[in-house]
């Protein structure tokens, strides 16, 4: 693989992770999408890149916070739930390295010097991934039930509601600065030439006409005596005098 390859397909797995599930599991939602995640970090990991670094405090900050979780974890009445985090989400030892994890993703991946090529991919990534999301909700809004659920608010892909409106929200705003960039009117190429060849020949002009200016008003005599620069001949003078 080229060394462009791995970051584009860490990208891809990472925008998809939101919209996987595994049908027929006890947990077909929460967990596989952690797997899926998991696994763009991993393959971000062989990339040969170093596009972004995280801070120095970051893993200071991470080490801090682990401590005061366990520490509130053991002296609360069931230390292994709180540790491991509850079913179905398992918002603990489970899902919370993930999550750090995919800030270290984004990081490497995308971060300032990365090619805005780069760019494009995540564009195209998450616009894949709102668009089979939309395409499953605008089906449950209408009444059908693709994947089974039962549930008054069956949340399409994501298995929840919430999660459902928050993904949908946090795509959205990846995609309004591209959308508004495409549709925004461009010039043609020979407009753009034609008003940089005009802009080329109104500069030399501009700068004939402020010579001129300088001309004519260096010659008024009263300009002379009240300019800054006449100043310091009238003192060589006075002290010639003298």
């Amino acid at each position: 693989m080229t060394s462009g390859t791995l970051p584009r397909l860490s990208l891809w797995v990472a925008c998809l992770a939101p919209i996987v599930f595994l049908p027929g599991a006890l947990d077909r939602w929460f967990l596989p999408k952690a797997v899926v995640l998991a696994t763009a970090c991993a393959v971000a990991s062989f990339a040969r890149t170093g596009d972004g670094r995280l801070p120095r405090w970051f893993a200071p900050l991470v080490a801090a916070a682990a401590v005061v979780l366990v520490t509130a974890a053991v002296l609360s009445p069931a230390p292994w739930a709180e540790i491991w985090g509850r079913w179905p989400r398992y918002e603990g030892a489970v899902m919370l390295p993930v999550y750090v994890a995919a800030v270290w993703l984004g990081t490497r991946i995308m971060g300032p010097r990365a090619p805005s090529s780069r760019s494009a991919t995540l564009v195209s990534g998450v616009a894949t991934a709102s668009l089979l999301l939309g395409f499953v909700s605008l089906l449950e809004t209408i009444g059908f039930r693709p994947l089974g659920s039962s549930a008054d608010r069956p949340g399409a892909l994501l298995g929840n509601a919430s999660d459902q409106g928050l993904v949908g929200v946090v795509f959205a705003a990846v995609l309004l600065l591209p959308t508004l960039r495409a549709w925004a009117p461009v010039a043609a190429p020979g407009v753009q030439s034609r008003s940089a060849a005009r802009c080329r020949r109104h500069v030399p002009s501009s700068r004939r006409r402020l010579r001129r200016a300088a001309g004519s008003c260096s010659s008024q005599p009263w300009l002379r005596r009240c300019s800054p620069s006449s100043r310091p001949h009238r003192a060589v003078r006075r002290r010639r005098q003298r």
